[in-house]
Formats: structure tokens, sequence, C-alpha cells
């Protein structure tokens, strides 16, 4: 038993009169409040044990009441929730007064004077909550004589026992903290690495404040394309680990890059261990194995003893299934028990290495993830916090973006009900194994028949929103909060309290408690509803699921439950068939979304009972429990929204979840456990992109502490270049998806002898076309093989093989895979960062990109909207500080404020309608998208040619006597936001070369088109 368990035993035995351990829960946490001595209304209690408090509070938070705020947090992390703190204190005043010391008066938190044991009970809480582990030991017995599959018949192995106990990772080890000083000797340190490290350039390496730099905290090193980043990387690595002693982690954003440091370090006898998950291993090991030009090269490749392990049990067990047992083992007891041969399983052998290691290799992804399991990490850990615990140094490559992978995997967008990887596909195939079972009960029963209710209900919203031409319109591809939706309906309504049933109500009321059936994260279950509601599901579901009248009968029930509560049209709505079309749409939400959580929290139980171990629905799984109290919380509450598209008279839906801040996973790695007096690593961030000034997307919330210098790049040569059609110029962003299809093949007619002339002068080398998708990728390759051009397209991993395509994994093969084509056409997306596309001279391969749509954030992607907001965090917090005075008025303020600006964020549309803050962020983002995917053509200093064909560059132009301003014009709003950091010394270190370049091209511009207007004129 853990030692939190027996804690919680012990008080228990004292407490024997609370009939539930959440009343106990619910009692030490209000003990924690009091203690504080924040006077806050009780519903709002839950606010205090989130990340947000201590930065918004003004109350002097002692560090042992911060060590209990973590404890919550770790060990009832749900009453962060006000949800789940709400249900939880709703039982608890249920409970017999006299024997509570706590009580509610005037709403707020007060002693019970009813109870007579409030000083003897607070002496108990303060020892619980000070007795309570930082991390426990909880270890995996290791057994050998007789094992059972879960689900399966027993075996006998024929193995003798090991009385040798299995090393272990520890619980924490003190911080190491490394130094470089401005005059540090990096050339000998190259030269002691030897072999091609030796002939690697000097280190230029600039210390901004002071003669030295300790890595300690975070830290941020910028430098420019070329500058020797990894060279910097690699050399530190070395010298930390050889010299210093250090222990290293190493964050890449991909397993391409991470595999490839492995084996460079290798080459100077430093020994990492990849930190690979196994389903990333193996889909690593089919792309490297299919990427080998021969059984030569497979043999004699380090890099698929990294890829591949062996299962000894599952060989001795017969096994073939594709699921290793590690965690399905149990003895006759049924106590999970460590695999016998786990000291000599190829598949764990780089889990077994991770305990001598000095430096671990890693993605954003398995960090975000992974945990090492028992019984080689026996404190349940995820991979973010164990290396916190035993890292002295996390260096984090292209630090911008692995801000945004953090960010990205906690904000997760997954397909319903698509024909492929959708969330329904996966639990049919769970329900199709219920179906073939001869006894069917429970939950096994329960989730059969709501499976299928949701596969009928699916079709009832698919026959009846595909006539919505209003809701086709309106949502089509927009994200919907049900909350939002049901204060638009409410809004488009009038009403009046009503008798229903001799009791005065609402409609108001009445949707009220309706969407109040999807709060939590499994929604409110039947129980717990009240009659009205059930007698208004009755009224609007009398129908059978199935039939051609279906539709029209919830309909005609849905304007009866109008007329029956007294609703009519408010005054100021113009279109009443809109208003009616979007109450429909809540009206079917609702069960949609409550069905949804069903069968979800319904599919774990019943994966288990037929598999023999869990799975979840990673839509639904959220945060790993072993992260969640180091994680910040979403900053306006958990979102599961959802996104409708309506195609090919097929209904589509995306859920949308949104469970915490991730870039601060990054900014305060190195404060995580703080509050416990644990210091944490030192996380060095390095990049190129990484100091953009109010980017909301790109930018690391640090100055930098040091600048790399290198070679310099390439000169930029770009040339705004629009194309006319008729007395106006062809425009991509911001047409329909017809419009953009016709104009993009009318671009590639007037742009062929362009790219002959280009492709007949060497200085151009080959071209990169830049547009807005996979799909379009393939359209406007089509056309250029139409007009004799050797072009290739990138099409996204796992797509149908094609002619004339490459996958996306493939890029940097692309000149040997294509037999030097020259012509690839990619989205900007894919390109703008990571792929050295080279020849044999280690130069470039494209020397030209044409860019045929001008890139912008796509309105409904809501991680890049949320990222926004993210960016404004410290802002909306020092500005509801200073406009609120007590702490439970900032936390509803702030709430309000990022839920108001998220609102606003979604409704982003044309570049002429952003305000100034907005449009820096949206210049920014195209600016840093467009400077990564040029630097693809700059390896090794080589110049670059760039044509900007999309009108939508420049607005200004298609209206004559417009004046060219940051307003109208993309290409000079970057060209007013790159002038005004100009005076920064870093800034113009990175964005010199690319602002020179823009302003050459907008004199440019304005003197040709400018005069054309004129002439119009």
């Amino acid at each position: 038993m853990s030692r939190y368990r027996e804690l919680y035993k012990e008080l228990k035995e004292v407490l024997p009169f609370y009939k539930r351990t959440s009343q106990i829960a619910i009692e030490v946490c209000l003990y924690v409040i009091h203690s504080i001595g924040e006077d806050i209304e009780a519903k709002e209690g839950w606010s205090v044990f989130n990340k947000y408090y201590l930065r918004l509070s003004e109350k002097r938070v002692t560090a042992e009441h911060q060590r209990w705020l973590y404890m919550v947090r770790k060990y009832w992390h749900s009453y962060g929730s006000r949800f789940y703190w709400n249900r939880d204190l709703d039982d608890y005043m249920t409970h017999m007064e006299r024997e509570r010391i706590f009580t509610i008066e005037e709403g707020h938190i007060r002693i019970n004077p009813s109870c007579q044991v409030s000083v003897e009970r607070f002496l108990l809480f303060r020892n619980f909550l000070n007795s309570l582990p930082d991390e426990e030991e909880i270890k995996k017995e290791v057994y050998c004589e007789k094992i059972f599959y879960r689900n399966q018949e027993a075996f006998e192995l024929n193995v003798e026992s090991s009385s040798d106990e299995l090393a272990t990772l520890p619980a924490y080890r003190e911080k190491k903290i490394y130094t470089i000083r401005q005059d540090k000797d990096w050339n000998m340190i190259l030269a002691e690495m030897g072999g091609i490290f030796s002939h690697r350039p000097s280190i230029q390496l600039e210390i901004l404040d002071g003669d030295e730099l300790k890595l300690d905290g975070l830290r941020h090193v910028v430098g420019t394309l070329g500058s020797g980043k990894s060279t910097l990387k690699q050399a530190l690595i070395y010298d930390a680990v050889k010299n210093e002693h250090l222990k290293i982690a190493v964050v890449e954003n991909s397993i391409s890059k991470l595999l490839e440091l492995w084996m460079l370090l290798k080459q100077c006898g430093i020994q990492a261990i990849p930190f690979i998950s196994t389903s990333s291993e193996e889909i690593y090991l089919r792309e490297y194995l299919a990427a080998c030009r021969g059984i030569r090269e497979i043999k004699n490749s380090d890099e698929i003893a990294i890829l591949s392990g062996n299962c000894i049990l599952k060989a001795v067990a017969g096994d073939e299934t594709e699921k290793y047992p590690c965690n399905r083992l149990l003895n006759e007891q049924s106590v999970p028990v460590v695999c016998p041969f786990f000291g000599a399983c190829g598949h764990q052998f780089r889990i077994r290495e991770l305990i001598d290691a000095d430096i671990i290799l890693i993605t954003p992804q398995a960090i975000a993830r992974s945990k090492v399991e028992k019984p080689i990490d026996n404190y349940n850990r995820s991979m973010y916090e164990l290396l916190y615990d035993l890292m002295d140094l996390i260096i984090v490559d292209e630090a911008d973006d692995i801000q945004q992978d953090f960010e990205r995997s906690l904000m997760v967008t997954e397909h319903i009900n698509r024909e492929q990887e959708s969330i329904l596909v996966e639990i049919e195939k769970l329900y199709k194994k219920v179906e073939g079972c001869s006894v069917i009960k429970n939950d096994l029963y329960n989730f059969k028949q709501d499976f299928e209710r949701m596969k009928s209900h699916l079709t009832l919203m698919e026959r009846i929103f595909i006539k919505y031409h209003d809701i086709i319109e309106h949502y089509n591809n927009k994200n919907i909060l049900i909350n939002v939706l049901r204060d638009k309906v409410l809004k488009g309504f009038s009403y009046e309290k009503v008798l229903i049933d001799g009791k005065e109500t609402s409609f108001e009321k009445l949707l009220l408690e309706y969407v109040k059936l999807t709060e939590g994260m499994y929604g409110i279950t039947e129980e717990q509803l009240s009659n009205e509601i059930k007698t208004m599901l009755d009224f609007l579901f009398d129908f059978h699921w199935t039939g051609s009248y279906a539709e029209k009968k919830i309909e005609e029930n849905s304007l009866a439950l109008l007329k029956r509560y007294g609703v009519t049209y408010a005054s100021d709505i113009k279109n009443k068939e809109l208003q009616f079309q979007r109450y429909i749409l809540l009206m079917l939400l609702v069960p949609f979304d409550v069905m949804l959580k069903r069968l979800v929290r319904l599919y774990s139980s019943v994966y288990f009972e037929m598999e023999g171990y869990s799975k979840s629905v990673r839509m639904f799984a959220g945060i790993r429990e072993q992260m969640r109290h180091l994680v910040t919380e979403p900053c306006f509450g958990m979102l599961l929204g959802y996104k409708l598209e309506f195609k090919d008279h097929l209904l589509y839906i995306d859920a949308l979840r949104y469970v915490g801040v991730g870039r601060e996973m990054l900014l305060n790695w190195s404060g995580a456990k703080e509050e416990l007096g644990k210091k944490g690593p030192g996380i060095l961030c390095l990049s190129g992109t990484s100091l953009a000034p109010k980017s909301a997307h790109y930018h690391i919330a640090k100055k930098p502490d040091a600048i790399l210098y290198g070679k310099p790049e390439g000169k930029i040569y770009m040339k705004f270049k629009p194309l006319a059609d008729g007395k106006s110029y062809i425009r991509i962003s911001g047409t329909n998806e017809r419009q953009r299809k016709e104009n993009l093949k009318k671009m590639i007619d007037k742009l062929a002898d362009t790219l002959r002339a280009c492709l007949s002068k060497s200085q151009y080398r080959k071209i990169m076309i830049i547009c807005g998708s996979y799909q379009e990728a393939e359209e406007v390759c089509a056309k250029l093989r139409y007009h004799n051009f050797n072009a290739y397209f990138v099409n996204e991993d796992g797509a149908e093989k094609k002619n004339y395509m490459v996958y996306r994994k493939d890029i940097e093969r692309f000149p040997v895979l294509s037999n030097y084509a020259d012509i690839l056409v990619v989205p900007l997306i894919v390109i703008s960062r990571g792929f050295n596309i080279l020849d044999e001279d280690g130069n470039s391969y494209f020397g030209t990109e044409f860019y045929l749509a001008r890139p912008y954030m796509v309105p409904g992607n809501y991680a890049n909207e949320i990222q926004m907001i993210h960016y404004q965090l410290d802002k909306i917090i020092d500005a509801v500080k200073k406009e609120n005075k007590d702490y439970q008025n900032r936390m509803l303020a702030f709430r309000k404020a990022c839920f108001a600006k998220f609102i606003h964020v979604t409704n982003i549309t044309y570049w002429k309608s952003l305000n100034e803050e907005d449009r820096e962020i949206m210049t920014w983002f195209i600016l840093i998208q467009m400077k990564q995917a040029i630097g693809r053509l700059q390896r090794n200093g080589n110049e670059s040619f760039v044509f900007l064909c999309d009108s939508a560059f420049c607005d200004g132009l298609q209206k004559q006597g417009t004046e060219l301003s940051p307003s109208t014009s993309t290409i000079h709003s970057m060209e007013f936001l790159l002038e005004s950091i100009m005076e920064d010394k870093a800034t113009k270190i990175l964005y010199q070369n690319f602002y020179e370049a823009i302003c050459e091209m907008n004199r440019e511009a304005e003197r040709i088109y400018c005069n054309l207007q004129e002439e119009d004129e």
C-alpha cells in the first residue's frame, strides 16, 4: 500500500462518521483555504487549487502552505474544477452539522460553532498534509514461477527466481550547474571531440550580460541560420558530460533529428539514450526500413538496434498480438508483477539504460504522453517530472517549435465519425467484439446499446442539418461551444415566466438545466436530472430513432416546446429561420455530447473486459494523471467543443479539447516543483526564430542571454509578382474553395514562362512552389506537368501512393527519389522548418520559392487561436489585478477576460478587419513561417530568390488610390513591424537580412504598381 493510502486510511479511522472519502477530502481542502486565510465564497473554493492562485492573490502564502497547495493538486487534482468541487462540497454539506468542522454562512467558509473538535481536527489535518510524500516509492513484486496474462490462461515458466534486486531510478538528484564563460575555448573542445567536429567552424558566442552565463533557470540563446547552434549544442553536451559530469536531456522536434544527434554523439564517444515510445518506434522503424537501399545497409545500421527489440515473454507464451505484455502480468492473487525476463528483454533495453544514462534524447510528444514504468521507476512519474528530478540541464532545440508542440499536446482535435482514425471507428471495432459475445451483461450491454443509439442519432443529425442551409453557411468548419450556442439561442428568443404543471418556471431555466447535462468530463447522470428535464427529453425524443418521419417529428416537438413555454422570436431577430435552426442544433448537440461521453466512459472498462488491459480514447484521456499537478490549467476552464463539416451531403464532426497551457510546461519547467524546495534543471532554449516580439506563436518569453554568430546568411532577393487577370489581380487567400482552385490553375498558366526562365539560369537552382494544403499541392503539380514541367508534390505520410509524389517524411531525400526533378510543390506548414534538402556539394538543392498563396492563420484552428490568449496571460493578469482588489473577483474577472478574448480571436477573419494588436500577431505568424521556409534555400550561405504571387500580400493594389500601409498590405506590415525592432541588437542580427529584402521588394512594388494605378487613372 502506498504511503498516501496508509495516511488516508488512518484519517478515515479517526473520522469514521464520514461515509464517503470525498467528504474527508473536501474537509481537508476547506482547512487549507481557512488556514491560508483566503476569504472566498465556498462555491469558488476550487480556484485556490490551481496554478493561477499565487499569480492573482495578494496573500503572502508561506512555504508550508505552498507545499499544501501542491499536495492538493497532486492527490485531489479534480478539486481544481468548479464542477467536481461543488459536487463534493454539496455532498459534504448534507452531512450531520455537529460532525462537520466547517459550515457556510452567507456563502462563505466559516468554522462551525456546533462542532466542538475543530482544534484537534485542525492539528490532525496539518500533520496529515505535512506527512504526505513528495514522491512515494511503490515497488512491483518480482515473480517468476507462475504468471497470468489478463484474460488469458496461465502458463508455467521453468525459470528460477532471481534474488538480485533490479536497479531503479532515484527519487531526485542534486543539481550541478554548467557555466559558459565568454573566453571559453570551444576550439579545444571541438578538437577533443575529434572526427568531423575538429573541422567545424569556431563557435562565436556573445554573452549579453557579463562575462559568464550560468545555465540555471530558463536560458535563451539565439542565432541566425548557419550560426552554429547545432555545433554549440553538441560541444556543450560533450564538455558538460565528459568534463563536468552533468546529466543532460535534449529535446528534439522529430525522431529523425533525435537519431541523427545520437549517431553524432556516438562518434565522439558519448553514449546517449534515445527515449522513443513503442508506437513511435514501430512507425519509425517501418519508415527507416523502407528507406534502406538493401540488406547490407540494414545489417550495418546502428539505428536498427535502437528501433528494434524483442519480447522474450511473448515468444514463451505464444502471444501473437501486437500489444506488449509488460503491464498485463499478474500472480495467482491477481497482483501485478514484474516480468521475469525484464533484465534481458530487448524491448526494455533502452528503458534499463536510463538508470545510468548521462544523456537522454527525447521528443516533446514523448515528454507530454510518456512515463517510465515499474520496476525502473517506482515513483509513478511522467517523463516531464522525471527529467525535472534527475537531469542537471535540459537543452531544447528549435525552442519555438517545441513550445508549440507542448501547446498542441494540450489542445487536442480528434475526428469523431470520419472513415479512418476517428473515435467512433475505434469504438465500433470494440462494439463488433462485444456483439460477438454469447453473454452480454452490465457495462457490455450498456456500451452496445449506447453505440447503437449514437449511430442513429448521428444519422438523424445528418439528415436534418444537411437541409439547413443557414446552419451550413454559419457553422461549417466553425468551432461550436455548447454554452456559447445556448446563449445565442436564448438571446434570439423572447420569453417570460410561465406555469407548467402548477409550478412557475421559464424557458431560460429549462434551457440552462438542459445544457447542464454536458457539464463535467462525463456529464450528469440520469439520477441527477430533474423531473422537468426528464419530461423535456421524453417530449423531444418520443419517436423511433430511424424512419423517414424522424426529422419532421423533431421539428414539430421542438416547436411545440417553444409554444408550451410561451416563447417568441426576439424583436431584433432578422433571420428567424437561422434562429430556429440554431435552436434545433442545440437540442440535438446536447444528447450527442452526453452519449459520446457515456460511450467513452464505458470504452475503457469494456476494453479491459474484452482484452485484459486498459485503453482510453485519446481525446478524453487528457493529461497523464502523473502530470496534471504540474500543468497550468486552461485559462477559461476546460473546453470541450465541436466542429461540424458539411461535405458531399455528409456531416462530419470533430471534437476539440483544451486542457492546459502548454507553453508554460517549457517556460516554467525549471521551477515546476519549487513549492517543495526542490531545485529544477537548467533549461537552455536554442532557436533562430524564438525571439519574435509580439508573436503569439513563436516568441519565447525570455530575453536572449547570448547571441551566436556565424557565416553570413545568403542574400534574399524578394519580388512581389501579382498576376493580372483582366483588370484585376489573381487572389488566392480569402477566396472560396471553388474560386481558389480555379485561380491556382490560372496562376500556373501565367507563371509557366517565368518558371522556365528561372530553370534556365543556374543561380536560381531548383524551384519550390508553396501552396496552402496537400490537396492544392497535388492539383498544382498536375497543372505543372500539363505544362511539361518535371514536377513532384508532397503528400502527408500514410496517404495513398501516387505518381510524382513524395511523402513528407522523405522530403530531405527528394533529389534522389525524384531523380533530381526541377520543381517540388509543398504546403507551407510542411516546409517551414526542419528539412535540409541539399545537393551533392552540400548546398541547398532549391534556390527559388514561389508563394502561390499568402500564409494566414486558418479560421477554426482553435489551437492557434488559444495560443493568442496564452501569449497575453500576464497582461490579462496585470489588468485584472489593477481593476479588482480581492482574489475571488480577480479570478472570475480573469476567466471572463480570457473567454472574451477567445470569442474575439475565433471571430478574426480578413486582414482589413484586424485591429492593430491582432495585425501584429498575424504579421509575425506569416513572417516567421516565410523566414523559416526561405531558410531551406540558404544552407551553406546560398542566396535565394522569392516571388510572392498572391495579390492578397498587398490588398491595397486592388483599389485605386488606396494608401499602402500595414492595414492594406501584408508586405508593408512586415516592413513596419521589423523596422520597429531594428534598434535591438539581437533582433537586428536575426532579421536584418529579411528586413532588407522586404524593403527592397516594397520599394520596387510601389514604383511598378502604384505607377500603373496612376496611369489607369
